[in-house]
């Protein structure tokens, strides 16, 4: 509320309203989360056969280099072929139901976590391999890093150190082999440690063009250093202004998009946007770490995604992710704290008031 109402480009009303919307947008989706979801069963058969659906659809999409879904919503497939060109262009880039590729393969990269703790079922174990053949598919390296990361995560914090020594000596021979033997991922692998390691032979965003939008965004958030230029200042108001993108060109300061979450935070929200940002994400941090042998479980889950999450809007952006991240890691909370819910059942060999009564006072 306060970097909304230092924001000289909006009307009062809209200096109150906008910092809401956002925080509606995504901050808010942690206490929705955490004091109103009681009853999520992440492997229901529903929530299951959805990511099936949209798991094998996108695969669908890779081998027919076609999307009907995105042809049919998507406005810019049909005016200008931007969207079919960044799909299927120089490289195959999969969204299958979601909104961007990139995005996408972060949301698979979250449910492929939240389904470990599941994998003695037939139907999970099938839904686990088709959640990372997505991930690989998307198109992002940074997808399969955050995968990685969350899944080391997730085992070190969810078991022993004697179980977590069998589960590797049983996975690093198995992946060895699918990156020996399978060309897509030993191409995905290797691009995503070249990155990494700053070589210049990969395609995409490179640490040198990091380097470039880091010094554009500097130079911006001079221009406000305390309080910065307001919320979604870059797409409202630099995106859209061709002279200003131009002026700063010439000047040389390259953008690409300013791919890294840092870059907003500085430019929309200054010192104190940073600030308030690191107190949150080390608050979340200390609970889940203060409750870390109250449930290990809801723990690994959380604290897992959120420190994923962390590292892919550092490293490509937030982008449309941020409400799905914060409801799991909201929920993953409450479960720490108030435990697991027993589920609702009907009391049998009762009269229908009796048992109307007794789903109220549920």
């Amino acid at each position: 509320m306060l970097i909304g109402w230092h924001d000289k480009l909006l009307t009062p009303f809209s200096r109150l309203w906008k910092p809401f919307a956002f925080m509606l947008d995504g901050y808010a989706s942690v206490a929705l989360a955490f004091w109103g979801t009681k009853n999520v069963k992440i492997n229901s058969k529903w929530i299951v056969y959805s990511l099936y659906f949209v798991t094998l659809y996108g695969i669908f999409t890779f081998v027919t280099h076609f999307d009907p879904i995105q042809q049919i919503t998507a406005d810019t497939f049909s005016s200008n072929g931007y969207l079919e060109g960044y799909y299927f262009g120089d490289r195959t880039r999969i969204v299958s139901t979601w909104s961007h590729p990139i995005s996408y393969g972060f949301i698979c990269a979250i449910f492929s976590v939240l389904m470990l703790n599941h994998l003695k079922e037939k139907k999970v174990k099938a839904l686990y391999v088709l959640l990372l053949f997505n991930v690989l598919i998307c198109g992002s390296r940074t997808a399969l890093a955050a995968v990685i990361l969350m899944t080391a995560i997730y085992l070190l914090l969810r078991y022993n150190v004697s179980k977590l020594a069998k589960i590797s000596l049983m996975l690093i021979p198995m992946l060895t082999l699918v990156y020996i033997a399978v060309p897509p991922v030993t191409k995905k692998i290797d691009s995503v440690v070249n990155t990494a390691m700053g070589n210049s032979d990969v395609g995409g965003s490179s640490l040198d063009m990091r380097d470039e939008q880091m010094a554009a965004a500097l130079m911006i958030f001079s221009q406000s250093p305390v309080w910065g230029l307001g919320p979604d200042y870059i797409q409202e108001n630099m995106m859209s202004d061709k002279k200003l993108m131009d002026m700063y060109s010439n000047e040389g300061y390259s953008f690409y998009g300013f791919e890294s979450y840092s870059y907003v935070l500085l430019i929309e929200r200054g010192i104190i946007g940073v600030v308030l940002e690191i107190i949150l994400a080390s608050c979340i941090v200390l609970y889940f770490y203060k409750n870390r042998k109250k449930n290990k479980l809801r723990v690994a889950e959380g604290l897992s995604i959120f420190l994923g999450f962390a590292f892919f809007a550092l490293s490509t952006g937030a982008l449309d992710t941020w409400i799905f991240t914060m409801f799991f890691v909201g929920l993953c909370m409450d479960r720490v704290k108030n435990g697991e819910p027993v589920p609702y059942q009907k009391p049998k060999n009762t009269s229908l008031v009796q048992q109307s009564m007794y789903g109220i006072t549920k």
